[in-house]
């Protein structure tokens, strides 16, 4: 790897490694519940399973391949460096993993867009052995969560400009 890709590579690890600190609270990969629900309650943990699969492990993969791939070219002897070296690392590996934020405002904007789709409405609907009423949340509800669809739009708007603006800096200028 060249050091564009070196530094894009590091930078979109923190920031995914930040975005997995949420995860927790919404239970985007409740595998286990997928199990254990009764077969008439699977249909809302399937779907946030499925949308989580896809947003938040297929994309983030595709898009570091693609990054990668854009960002190849050859490396630069450290004695050869100038400040237009660093400002092409910095502005093309750092601004481009942002796009690591894209994913989770994506998610959540699809989340709270059909909250019902993804979560049980409250823990009353859960299965008894499933309901809690203090930490830790085997299964949150959309109560539980205090999911509205106000911010749904305007997620999916910002979750398309960090994938946007950072793939536009991927494109390497002379």
């Amino acid at each position: 790897m060249n050091e564009t890709q070196s530094v894009f590579a590091v930078f979109f690890a923190i920031f995914l490694g930040t975005i997995a600190n949420v995860q927790p609270r919404w239970k985007a990969f409740s595998w286990p519940l997928l199990f254990l629900m009764p077969h008439g309650k699977r249909r809302f943990i399937a779907c946030r399973l499925a949308l989580s699969l896809f947003l938040l492990n297929a994309l983030p993969v595709a898009f570091f391949a693609f990054a990668l791939w854009m960002l190849i070219g050859a490396g630069t002897d450290s004695k050869d460096w100038t400040g237009e070296t660093v400002r092409s690392v910095v502005f093309h590996g750092v601004v481009p993993s942002f796009a690591s934020f894209a994913f989770y405002r994506l998610w959540l904007g699809a989340i709270e867009f059909a909250p019902t789709v993804f979560y049980v409405s409250k823990q009353e609907d859960l299965p008894e052995d499933l309901r809690t009423k203090c930490p830790p949340v085997i299964e949150p509800s959309v109560e539980d969560l205090h999911i509205t669809p106000r911010a749904s739009c305007a997620n999916i708007v910002f979750g398309l400009v960090y994938l946007v603006i950072p793939t536009v800096f991927l494109i390497k200028w002379p």
